[in-house]
């Protein structure tokens, strides 16, 4: 089993190799502009875009591309061109044709032509039944829609299919109005009691249905020309008769005769004549006072109002309605007021909100036209309060502050003018200060250096060093002795150029230690000046008393700057790290000390 699958797989590898081989030469052939010997066996035809068309010896037609090795039982469809509506005739003549179901609006072609290319070539396509009676019901309902208003007439009958009964024929809405037709109907001959259908009456007029009948000893007229029907009256079921007298309103048949359960219900005769005894009031005043606490008992015709048959007199009830009229127009009164008071003061908050939106309008239109300055939002503002108060008071308002719309609109322009203006001469401002700012620094290249050497000393990196020392420079700082003397004064502090806290303690222990540098540089100075004026003196015993205790100052100064001098000596055997920290500072200290001891010594 194993040897033949290897055996299958072999053959199937070589076959798609042969394939693959025949492909790869019919592809040469035709790139050389020959036809492939497999298309030479078959009839084929040269269609568009690279297609053929080819039957193969068995009658088979297929579709072959061979630029793209493609192949189909079918025409693609881009090469597939629909004929027009116009080739194709599939209007029905007339909607009355169709309504009469005429045959010939049914004959509907089985099959549409298309046009293909090339134009010798034609596909047809069968559609399904279905769809074409669905496209053929679609139609009839247009057809029909059009027919109602323009082909039939309103009062005409449609009739359907012949032979039917002409008392199922449907009609339209005028035939039920029709004088003709109502001659020949009768009241309810169009209701069927047997069913639910509603028929026509028939041409020959009303005809009497035998199936009803009416039985003449059941129906009796009273004294006003009533029907009564005796019949259902006296016949009464059992349970109806059960039901009554549980709840007590009668007895049973054989107690009460002939008529039954009816002799205990009170005839229309009484009914009448009791009610006739009692008649409506002729005083409408008195009616309508009527359940208002008075009495709303009818008095009988012939009875008199004032006077009862017990000889009471009844001239009381008269003041009574009087009173309550009274307090009735005293109610009515005050609830009027209230509701005219209600009004006043809706009127009033109305007002009020009216002028407080036109203060406000008002207002904002003045400091517009006294500034000259408005936006568009302000103009929105001043629409949306226009909206809410009265137009009258807007015409008011800018006719007082003689404005319109358009002032508005031209004042918000130059508004956005000088606006525009103003940005054009910052811009220029900033151009031009920042050229003499790079000026400046370009000027004072060497102090800025001097200046970042010494803070880069004092802890700072050199970027920061950099940054402090031009910001120096621009507030005319050049010198690391005047930014000691001026952070001493206390007119600048570290904090302001963004200094860490760490840094500022190093930089301010470097500018104390410049200051105390330049302190007894100043100081040996002094003293050097007055030692050599008391030289002069050949005699110090000649010497006043201020002059000996200035020479003795003289001595201690001196003595002041051997120790100075021992002391930059003794600098000069430390570590080296203190050496580097501050060696501008220390060599200079002690050339300084140097140069005053020299002299105090001289």
């Amino acid at each position: 089993v194993r040897a033949t699958r290897r055996d299958a797989r072999r053959a199937e590898k070589a076959a798609r190799k042969a394939e693959k081989e025949r492909l790869l030469a019919e592809q040469a052939l035709l790139d050389k502009g020959k036809v492939p010997p497999r298309l030479k066996q078959e009839e084929t035809r040269e269609l568009q875009q690279g297609w053929f068309e080819c039957v193969t010896p068995e009658g088979y037609t297929y579709y072959f591309n061979p630029e793209t090795q493609e192949s189909l039982w079918q025409l693609p469809q881009f090469l597939l061109t629909p004929l027009l509506q116009d080739d194709v005739n599939s209007q029905m003549e007339t909607p009355r044709e169709f309504l009469m179901l005429e045959n010939t609006n049914m004959d509907v072609p089985e099959t549409i032509p298309i046009r293909v290319v090339p134009a010798e070539y034609t596909l047809k396509v069968v559609l399904d039944p279905a769809v074409l009676l669905t496209q053929v019901a679609e139609e009839a309902r247009a057809a029909v829609s059009i027919a109602v208003d323009t082909a039939i007439d309103v009062t005409s009958v449609i009739r359907g299919k012949r032979g039917k009964d002409e008392k199922t024929i449907s009609s339209l809405l005028g035939d039920r109005f029709n004088p003709n037709m109502l001659k020949k109907t009768q009241p309810y001959d169009s209701i069927s009691e047997r069913s639910d259908s509603r028929m026509l009456p028939s041409k020959m007029g009303f005809v009497e249905d035998p199936a009803v009948s009416v039985d003449g000893s059941a129906v009796e007229l009273d004294s006003h020309g009533r029907v009564i029907d005796t019949q259902s009256m006296h016949n009464v079921d059992p349970e109806m008769q059960e039901m009554l007298l549980s709840l007590g309103l009668g007895t049973n048949p054989s107690e009460q005769g002939d008529q039954g359960i009816h002799n205990t219900l009170p005839s229309m005769q009484q009914s009448l004549e009791e009610a006739s005894e009692f008649v409506l009031p002729t005083n409408t005043t008195a009616w309508l006072n009527l359940g208002l606490g008075g009495s709303s008992t009818l008095h009988p015709a012939n009875e008199d109002i004032d006077s009862g048959s017990d000889g009471e007199d009844y001239t009381h009830y008269k003041d009574e309605a009087v009173k309550r009229r009274a307090e009735q127009k005293y109610h009515e009164s005050r609830e009027i007021d209230l509701m005219t008071a209600e009004d006043q003061l809706s009127i009033m908050v109305e007002n009020f909100e009216e002028n407080q939106t036109c203060n406000n309008f008002m207002q904002l239109f003045q400091q517009i036209v006294e500034t000259s300055t408005a936006y568009e939002k302000d103009k929105e503002t001043l629409q949306a309060l226009a909206k809410i108060i009265k137009p009258i008071n807007v015409i008011d308002i800018m006719a007082t502050l003689k404005t319109s719309w358009k002032a508005l609109d031209s004042i918000i322009l130059e508004t956005l003018a000088r606006d525009e203006a103003r940005k054009q001469l910052e811009f220029t401002i900033r151009t031009k200060e920042g050229l003499e700012r790079q000026n400046v620094i370009l000027e004072h290249s060497e102090d800025i250096e001097e200046v970042a050497d010494f803070l880069h000393i004092a802890g700072l990196s050199k970027s920061t060093a950099k940054r402090v020392a031009t910001e120096l420079i621009l507030k005319n700082i050049s010198t690391p002795k005047k930014l000691a003397k001026i952070w001493s004064r206390g007119e600048i502090l570290l904090t302001d150029f963004k200094i860490d806290a760490d840094d500022i303690e190093e930089v301010e222990s470097a500018l104390r230690q410049l200051l105390m540098s330049a302190s007894t540089a100043s100081m040996y100075d002094t003293s050097n000046a007055n030692a050599s004026g008391l030289l002069y003196n050949n005699n110090a015993s000649y010497a006043s008393p201020f002059e000996s205790a200035y020479l003795q100052n003289s001595q201690s100064l001196q003595l002041d700057a051997n120790y100075v001098t021992e002391v930059a000596d003794a600098q000069d055997y430390d570590s080296a790290e203190e050496e580097d920290k501050f060696a501008p500072n220390a060599s200079k200290q002690k050339t300084l000390a140097r140069t005053a001891s020299t002299k105090a010594f001289t």
